[in-house]
């Protein structure tokens, strides 16, 4: 648990950078930034296995392109997921997203400090 918390944490500071580079990604404070990263988490959680459904209809492609195109799938479905959340600061008060290429910018960035952050901290669990 003190491992998701501090990756939320991670997230939740991304957010505030990407924020202050002027990108089209707006983040009124660290209370709007947490609680995009906590909206983003549910959604990809709940949203995004809806979304992937139909990768199966797409098995050909996905065998002749050997995964490639799953993998680019998942993550158009990450960076809508991402512009949804940040649509017109409506979804969650203090966190907007002005287009789809700040959206782009802001999942990529998300996706790669995720990565880092869950390489070096890890939840471990007790046996």
């Amino acid at each position: 648990m003190k491992g998701l918390l501090i990756r939320w944490a991670i997230l939740a500071g991304v957010l505030l950078i990407l924020s202050q580079i002027g990108l089209g990604i707006h983040v009124s404070g660290a209370k709007a930034a947490f609680f995009a990263v906590l909206v983003l988490a549910l959604v990809n959680a709940l949203v995004k296995p809806f979304l992937l459904l139909f990768k199966w209809f797409t098995f050909p492609l996905n065998l002749l392109t050997l995964g490639l195109f799953a993998l680019a799938v998942s993550f158009v479905v990450n960076i809508l997921l991402f512009w949804f959340v940040g649509w017109g600061g409506e979804v969650v008060q203090g966190f907007k997203v002005d287009s789809f290429q700040a959206a782009l910018v802001g999942a990529l960035a998300l996706a790669l400090a995720n990565a880092v952050a869950s390489h070096f901290i890890q939840d471990r669990r007790r046996e």
